[in-house]
């Protein structure tokens, strides 16, 4: 019933509306394809046997496997893959762990400083939404030198504290998102929580968080795929755990010969973000602007 009232919808448009939506529809769908090609590219590519691949690469053409597909690319990717004597799955491992505890640690703190801003009217409170605000237009390779020097001289460098350490900041875009979050929420629901003997501890995590729940999902599946992809600031600060990122970057030069087993490597990575992104696309469209008394 719904695609049968988008067709009517469709037809009952002018002339103009329809070849102004048959422009935006081709412009979008060239977009999508421009997105695509590249990972279309790669899964081609990682079914491939090397001579083949350079065969291709000489011919300028990207030409599907012919032949057997070499699905044993993929094996050779997490048997051969490894970096700083870390193997693939360990790789994986430490892009799982890390990206769990820093969107754990940055979640809380930022829910916290949402909350506590957006709600309650203290000394020094415009002061500190202030310096928020300045802290996100000071760039980061300005404050570089003196984190690096920090890590070294706190004995948190190499060392599995560096994804907690380097969480803790409650203030950026999930700050704002969730200041703006909690900030449309009505504070009637604090009011009926204090009327029944709760607290400020009683309304911020049985009531507040929840109600934010959806926010709070949405902020943590986008910051999955931020920190899952990331690698710049684990091979400075902590080289000793590398993540997938990490050591597909390094070892890109090494398998210039053997290109299909990395593009296998780089599809097994795509894997866990993609699918993270399609289970929870409806999710990450929805929750944006939700918020306010309900019934």
């Amino acid at each position: 019933m719904k695609l049968l009232r988008k067709k009517n919808a469709l037809f009952q448009k002018s002339k103009s509306e329809k070849v102004a939506f048959g422009i935006a529809f081709g412009i979008f769908l060239l977009w999508a394809g421009s997105l695509m090609y590249p990972i279309a590219w790669l899964l081609t590519n990682s079914l491939k046997h090397s001579l083949h691949y350079f065969d291709s690469l000489q011919k300028g053409l990207a030409l599907p496997p012919s032949g057997y597909w070499e699905f044993d690319n993929y094996i050779q990717a997490f048997s051969n893959i490894n970096y700083n004597k870390t193997t693939f799955f360990g790789m994986i491992a430490n892009s799982i762990w890390y990206c769990l505890v820093s969107l754990a640690v940055n979640m809380f703190l930022c829910c916290c400083t949402g909350y506590v801003l957006s709600k309650y009217e203290f000394r020094g409170h415009e002061l500190i939404y202030g310096l928020a605000i300045i802290s996100m237009t000071i760039p980061v390779f300005g404050t570089s030198g003196a984190t690096y020097r920090f890590y070294h001289v706190s004995g948190i460098f190499g060392t599995p504290f560096y994804a907690v350490f380097s969480s803790l900041g409650a203030f950026g875009t999930r700050f704002l998102m969730l200041y703006g979050f909690f900030k449309n929420i009505s504070w009637s629901y604090a009011e009926a929580v204090f009327m029944d003997g709760g607290n400020d501890f009683t309304v911020f995590f049985k009531i507040m968080i929840p109600m934010a729940w959806p926010m709070i999902l949405t902020l943590s599946i986008t910051g999955f795929i931020g920190l899952w992809n990331s690698y710049e600031n684990i091979m400075l600060y902590m080289p000793t755990y590398p993540t997938l990122a990490v050591g597909l970057y390094e070892v890109s030069e090494v398998f210039v010969d053997d290109f299909p087993v990395y593009c296998a490597a780089l599809i097994i990575a795509l894997v866990p973000v993609v699918g993270v992104f399609i289970a929870f696309s409806d999710v990450i469209m929805k929750n944006f602007s939700i918020g306010g008394l309900k019934g």
